[in-house]
């Protein structure tokens, strides 16, 4: 081989520069002509003369690169497998000393060009978007005047100078530190520029993280994107959180095809004739149809489609007619939905996907053009022959917006657009057809217009049935008053709608024109005219209806005018209560007492809640003196000395004053009248977390077990109607009133249940002196003879456990003879519990054995104690503790 190119060079005169690599071989002849020859197929591969003579070359040692230098001090790139040559300018040079290519395969695109005392870099790029080209860097190594670069390699410089000593030099655009956080902003931004020249862009990347600017990152994504290192984009704005771009990116990350990858990167930089260009020139034509199609470039896509995809047109031109509709090129849009259904009609060949109901669809279109253009009745009569609910109602609003009220609200009334019919109808003052849609309407604006028009034609009637409809209450009053004549309606109106203007309206007439001042008061009270109200009312000896109506509504000095005038009215109660509401408690309570000779229980009560409200001790201490007859020699009901401690919180007192209470009540018969005192008291107590003394639980416990006697005694229960009387009987002295009554009832009860001995003793008792007279004469005999024929026998009493301690003991007993506790108890049998789980009322909180609660809830729907409405199902179960 070597003989061979020995004999080549032989015929070879003129010879002047050579350079050879592993494959070939390169030299100069005749200073013009440059030579490749392939030392593997022994050959010439490209022979190419340059215009002026070359004074020295560079080959690549591991690619086809070749530099030169010519006479002109220019620098060429020449590239013989495309036989193209690439000038480099490189600014600022002197005399061109010499070019040499970076020896590494790694920089095998990297040439330096130096002069006596600078080395520049240039960078061939081959891989890019754009065609071949030369980047010369801006960093300039500086070297010594007497020092010849030798060699390069991974942009170290091996020179040498006059003293035939060896120097190394790295080229300043390598001289990057490597990325760390201790570095300044400076010293980043200027390694990572020189990352960017030399396109180490995952380096760069680890810059741009430590920089951590916006700028920085876009740079980056922008240049790795030009060279097609699309991942390092991709990450780059994956971190930026822009998802479109990502996404975009996503789509042709992996494209193999080089022109696919390049178009797809300038349509993504907005370059879209240079995508265009790529797209058709590679195996996927149809990727530059689809790009101008997503740009709305119908024009240029229709051309595309007619050449590459003919299959598309049909579709292109009905998207491109929707276009120009929507951008109200009518005329033109027309053309475009009739070529569209030519298109439809002629073409046979394979078709892109198109919807069902593509004819429809054009054909709306049409209508809608034809419409809008003028031509009204081709365009409705187009969509009437569709009948597609949504191009009518299209076509009612174009027509709403041309001002042809008539036919858009045809149109809606076909759609069911009540509203919108009636609105176009009133504009074109077609009345008849607005009744017609009236039955549907739901807007009030639309009623309005139709009752002003009915108003304006005399029909008054259905005027004001519309007025009514649109909630314009005034307009209805005013024809009723003004025009019908009709106040009785009109007062109506205004009690169903509580409307103000309409309520201010009626009082003026009943006012001026009737002179019926108590109903103008009342009117003009409704529409908030309170001072003009007060003034009638003060002017026509109208205020006790103004008082009876303004109630909680009127302002304070209303109030104070108002307790005024019934003061001197010596109308105390009113003057008290208005006293009360303009918050002057004092004068309140001094009328509320002054008042009490006429109206007892509303006073007490006005002034209880006068002193609870006031919060004022002097105010208190003079109406408990009040109540006690301090004031005027009588004692009120202690019932309202009780609603005065529960009013003021001092529930210790009205806890006594109830068990006071109870015990008159009590002696009066009143039972549950006393039991629920004492209830109320009880439970109030105890939600302030105030235990109850014993005597009010004790006096309660007594009041509901003689309330269940006769519960018990109906169902024939005897024994647990003896045994609750028994332990009643044991506490006559609290029933001393009514001893008699309940002793005999004991005696039946205890001989009805065989408790003989129990019968005996409270006959005896019966027929002592103090109380033999009072016995009923149908039962004397009886009790007499139950004394006379004493009985032994005795049913023992039923024990049960103790719901504490276990002990067993009789159940009727509440005090527990072991732990001495007081037992809670069952409100219907009256027994100690003998279980630790038991059904309770939700309202009073006390409770029975659930069967016991049960039975009793089938016979009536209260609760035994508190009498408040209950169910099985709304019991609570409460654990003892």
């Amino acid at each position: 081989m070597v003989g061979n190119v020995k004999d080549e060079f032989l015929t070879e005169i003129d010879v002047h520069r050579i350079e050879m690599s592993k494959q070939y071989l390169v030299y100069i002849f005749q200073k013009k002509t440059i030579k490749f020859y392939n030392l593997i197929d022994n050959q010439h591969v490209s022979i190419s003369e340059h215009s002026i003579d070359i004074l020295n070359i560079s080959l690549s040692r591991n690619s086809v690169n070749l530099a030169f230098i010519d006479i002109d001090n220019s620098i060429y790139l020449y590239n013989p497998l495309k036989d193209v040559y690439l000038q480099v300018n490189v600014i600022g040079i002197g005399k061109i000393k010499g070019i040499m290519w970076d020896h590494s395969s790694l920089e095998q695109n990297f040439l330096i060009i130096y002069d006596q005392v600078n080395v520049f870099s240039c960078h061939l790029v081959k891989q890019s978007i754009y065609d071949e080209h030369a980047v010369v860097s801006n960093y300039v190594t500086k070297i010594g005047i007497n020092q010849e670069v030798l060699y390069v390699k991974n942009g170290q410089l091996l020179l040498l100078d006059s003293n035939i000593q060896i120097h190394y030099e790295l080229l300043t655009c390598y001289t990057y530190v490597e990325p760390n956080g201790n570095l300044d902003t400076l010293k980043l931004n200027q390694s990572f520029e020189k990352c960017l020249y030399l396109n180490r862009f995952k380096l760069a990347w680890n810059y741009c993280v430590l920089i951590d600017e916006k700028d920085q990152y876009e740079k980056l994504a922008l240049k790795s994107l030009i060279f097609l290192n699309v991942d390092i984009s991709l990450q780059v704005y994956r971190h930026l959180k822009k998802t479109s771009k990502s996404m975009v990116f996503s789509t042709f990350k992996n494209e193999e095809e080089m022109k696919v990858l390049c178009g797809h990167i300038y349509q993504f930089n907005g370059k879209f004739n240079e995508a265009q260009n790529l797209f058709m020139n590679s195996s996927k034509p149809n990727l530059a149809l689809q790009m101008r199609r997503n740009l709305l470039q119908w024009d240029e896509a229709l051309r595309l489609a007619q050449t590459i995809s003919p299959g598309s047109v049909e579709l292109i031109t009905l998207q491109y007619a929707q276009e120009l509709e929507l951008h109200e090129d009518t005329s033109k849009a027309l053309v475009m939905y009739n070529t569209s259904i030519e298109n439809h009609d002629s073409f046979k060949g394979v078709k892109e996907d198109i919807p069902q109901n593509y004819i429809e669809i054009c054909k709306g279109g049409i209508s809608r053009c034809l419409i809008q253009s003028g031509q009204i009745r081709e365009g409705i009569n187009m969509a009437l022959e569709l009948d597609k609910k949504d191009l009518k109602l299209e076509c009612a609003e174009i027509l709403e917006k041309l001002k042809q009220w008539n036919e858009a609200a045809n149109l809606y009334e076909k759609c069911n657009i009540y509203d919108k019919a009636a609105e176009c109808y009133i504009r074109n003052k077609n009345w008849e057809a607005v009744e017609r849609q009236l039955e549907f309407v739901h807007q009030p604006r639309l009623f309005y217009q139709f009752a002003r028009a009915k108003e304006a034609s005399g029909e008054l009637e259905k005027s004001v049935l519309y007025y009514k409809k649109a909630e314009e209450y005034d307009h209805a009053i005013r024809i009723y008053l003004d025009k019908l004549n009709n106040p009785e309606d009109a007062v109506i109106l205004v009690q169903q709608t509580d409307s103000i203007n309409a309520a201010k309206r009626l009082a003026r007439y009943f006012e001026n024109t009737l002179q019926d001042y108590a109903s103008a008061v009342q009117f003009l009270v409704l529409s908030k005219c309170h001072a003009e109200a007060f003034k009638i009312a003060q002017m026509h000896n109208q205020m006790e209806v103004y008082s009876a109506i303004v109630g909680d509504n009127a302002s304070i000095d209303d109030f104070k005018s108002l307790s005024l005038y019934f003061y001197e009215k010596k109308d105390y109660l009113r003057a008290a209560n208005f006293s009360f509401k303009c918050k002057e408690y004092k004068k309140a309570l001094i009328n509320y007492i002054s008042a009490s000779k006429l109206n007892e229980k509303e006073s007490i009560e006005g002034s209880i809640k006068t002193v609870g409200v006031a919060n004022d001790d002097q105010l208190v201490s003079y109406l408990i003196e009040f109540l006690l007859g301090d004031v005027d020699g009588i004692p009120k009901d202690a019932r309202y000395l009780f609603k005065l401690y529960m009013a003021l919180k001092k529930y210790p007192e009205a806890a006594k004053t109830a068990i006071i209470i109870a015990n008159e009540e009590q002696a009066d018969g009143n039972f549950r009248n006393a039991r629920d005192t004492l209830l109320i008291m009880e439970l109030e107590l105890r939600k302030q977390g105030i235990d109850p003394s014993s005597e009010m639980l004790n006096n309660l416990m007594l009041l509901q077990s003689y309330l269940m006697i006769k519960v018990h005694a109906v169902q024939k229960n005897h024994m647990l109607a003896a045994r609750l009387l028994i332990r009643i009987a044991n506490n006559i002295s609290k029933f001393n009133k009514h001893s008699v009554k309940i002793l005999t009832f004991a005696v039946l009860q205890c001989n009805y249940a065989n408790l003989n001995k129990s019968a005996f003793k409270f006959a005896a008792t019966l027929l002592q002196p103090d109380k033999k007279e009072y016995i009923d004469k149908k039962h004397r005999k009886m009790i007499e003879l139950v004394v006379r024929k004493q009985k032994s026998i005795q049913i023992l009493p039923t024990k049960s456990p103790c719901c504490y301690c276990k002990e067993a003991f009789d159940e009727m007993e509440l005090l527990c003879p072991k732990c001495e506790k007081h037992l809670p108890y069952c409100i219907i049998t009256g027994c100690h519990y003998s279980v630790t789980e038991i059904l309770e009322c939700p309202n009073c909180h006390y409770g029975s054995y659930k069967c016991t609660f049960e039975e009793y809830l089938e016979n009536v729907n209260e609760c035994p104690m508190c009498c408040f409405e209950i169910s099985i199902d709304s019991l609570i179960w409460k654990k003892i503790s």
